[in-house]
Formats: C-alpha cells, structure tokens, sequence
C-alpha cells in the first residue's frame, strides 16, 4: 500500500514538471533565437541607416541600357560608378564590403525596371553580405547621403 501511494505522488510530480518544464523550454528556445523565426528582406528609405563617418557609400547603381525600354531585359549594373555585370555583382560587393567598417548597401534603379528586379537586386546583396543594410535611394535619401557625406 505504502508503494502504490508513492507511485501515485511520482506520477502526479511527473506530469507537474512536465507542464512547467516544456512551456519554459519553448519560451527559453523563443527568447534566445532559437526558434526559427521569419526575417524576410528589409529595405530601408530612411537617413537612420546613413553613416556619418567619411567611408565611401557602396552604390548599387542599374539603369535600363536603351532610353525608352520599359520591359527591363536590358539592365545596366554599376558597383560605386564602376560597371559590372550582374553575374560578377556577387563577388565584386563581397569583395567591396569587406572594406567597409559600417557596411551599407544603396541601390539606385531606373523607373524601367519592376519591382521583382529590384528585389532581385535586394537579394544579391543580401547573399553577398548576411545581415547588410540595404537602403533603396530615391532623390530625397540621395540628398541626404551627399549631404552626410559632406558632398554637394
């Protein structure tokens, strides 16, 4: 008799660990990142990813290589006022923000070109450099960053 009682208590202990065991695991796994969590890609259009420091900006820069193409099948890739071709656009921003101590990402598209490819492009930096900021510049942010930069 004196067995089946402790039994009893071992199983009812049991089940109490369990239900304030697992729930704090989960919420441990949460806090501390690991458990799998939906990052997508941010873009930003905002100055708070400018820096103030005189490094030079890494400019991502593609227009459409016909004046008057609106289909986009002809696209210009420019790394920092370089061309470049986008099979090489990988590398070659690998390669230039290892150079940087803050590394940012500007991307500067023509109105050509569709959402989905400047995505596209979004994308190859993101592969280039995990983690990279990449801020889209329209004329506004572009002011901006000359004007951070000390420029014009």
């Amino acid at each position: 008799m004196v067995g089946n009682s402790q039994a009893r208590f071992g199983l009812l202990y049991s089940v109490i660990m369990l239900l304030l065991v697992i729930p704090a695991a989960t919420v441990f796994e949460w806090i501390w990142g690991l458990y799998p969590h939906s990052v997508g890609l941010k873009v930003g259009i905002t100055p708070e990813a400018f820096i103030t420091d005189r490094q030079a900006p890494v400019i991502v820069t593609v227009k459409c290589a016909e004046k008057g193409a609106t289909d986009g099948s002809e696209l210009e890739f420019r790394l920092s006022s370089r061309p470049i071709s986008q099979e090489s656009l990988r590398t070659a921003l690998l390669e230039e923000l290892s150079r940087q101590a803050h590394p940012v990402v500007y991307v500067e598209a023509d109105g050509c070109m569709t959402v989905g490819e400047v995505m596209g492009v979004v994308d190859i930096a993101r592969g280039a450099w995990y983690g990279v900021p990449v801020v889209l510049l329209t004329p506004t942010t572009k002011k901006m960053l000359d004007n951070a930069r000390g420029g014009p």
